[in-house]
């Protein structure tokens, strides 16, 4: 099992590599497109689309490692002043929600990307289910790394819970 968790968190750092090379590409044809437009030329088309997709899967597929990492953003005045027993439930019952509202979102978009038809025609032409597929995967990546929180007990971290942790000791 803990090496089925190794190779699952590898494939996750993969796709996190992978989308920060992605946002890096982003960078580049906005910056190429400027320079380019600046320079006086009439800078080409498929940068605008090419970002737009790139950013739609660079976010989707990198959310699971962000979540896995404990470096989304959270809110977590209240479970910060909660006794520990009572901050585990809580994330329990809260990474349940999170792993069920990701499980149907992921269903959902299975079944637009399995019946999308035609092209999304853009400044090039692409298959509409090609640009639904990241969001069935990310959004069930992200349900397991729910299942993964709920199971360890382990959603609220941070700084702000190991300073109330410490003065209420």
């Amino acid at each position: 099992m803990k090496r089925l968790a190794a190779v699952y968190d590898g494939f996750l750092a993969v796709l996190a590599a992978a989308s920060a090379l992605a946002f890096g590409a982003v960078a580049f044809f906005i910056a190429y497109e400027v320079t380019v437009r600046w320079l006086g030329f009439r800078p080409p088309v498929w940068p605008v689309a090419v970002s737009e997709f790139t950013m739609l899967y660079a976010t989707v597929l990198a959310a699971p490692w962000v979540m896995r990492q404990g470096s989304h953003i959270q809110v977590n005045s209240l479970a910060a002043v909660l006794p520990a027993p009572v901050r585990a439930a809580l994330g329990r019952g809260l990474s349940f929600l999170g792993m069920a509202v990701c499980l149907v979102v992921a269903w959902y978009a299975l079944r637009v990307t399995l019946t999308a038809q035609g092209l999304e025609i853009r400044s090039f032409e692409m298959p509409k289910w090609l640009v639904y597929a990241p969001l069935p995967v990310g959004f069930l990546l992200l349900a397991i790394e729910f299942a993964r929180h709920m199971v360890a007990g382990t959603l609220f971290g941070g700084e702000e819970i190991e300073y109330f942790s410490r003065r209420q000791a």
